[in-house]
């Protein structure tokens, strides 16, 4: 019994916190869409505030829908446990990237890249998928081998 926790926060809420009305200090040219992962969209409630990082990113070109909201089919162990419904299922969310000409994919849950990744290069589309952490370290100049870009000591 160590008393009561202190609240658990989201990378995009504790970024927006960060920020307060500032814009992200960085910029990335893409068409973006968000994947929102189920535990944090349907358990947690978490639904504007990645939307809204990720739209005060210069240069990103935020594409929104229904289909975003959409299961990847990945689900944890789901796609090791019912491949077939969890192909159908990533089939749907990859058509509508295809639709909406994404160029990058971006969530916050592994399970979720996992999933999308492997759907996007077995299909062969052009489409990068990756962590929101990820995303903003390179709308900031910054790879993700630790936040050095490559002319950096």
């Amino acid at each position: 019994n160590g008393g009561e926790l202190p609240p658990l926060y989201d990378l995009s809420q504790f970024v927006l916190e960060k920020l307060g009305d500032g814009a992200f200090p960085g910029s990335y040219e893409a068409k973006v869409a968000y994947h929102f992962p189920c535990h944090l969209e349907r358990h947690l409630g978490i639904r504007e505030e990645p939307l809204k990082l990720l739209s005060q990113v210069k240069g990103v070109e935020l594409v929104e829908g229904d289909e975003a909201h959409l299961c990847c089919g990945g689900a944890g162990l789901y796609a090791f446990k019912c491949p077939p419904v969890s192909a159908e299922i990533l089939k749907r969310k990859l058509e509508w990237l295809e639709r909406e000409g994404v160029e990058v994919l971006v969530t916050s849950c592994p399970s979720c890249i996992m999933q999308l990744r492997g759907g996007v290069e077995k299909k062969g589309m052009p489409v990068k998928v990756m962590h929101l952490a990820t995303f903003l370290l390179e709308a900031m100049g910054k790879g993700a081998d630790g936040g050095r870009m490559k002319n950096e000591r």
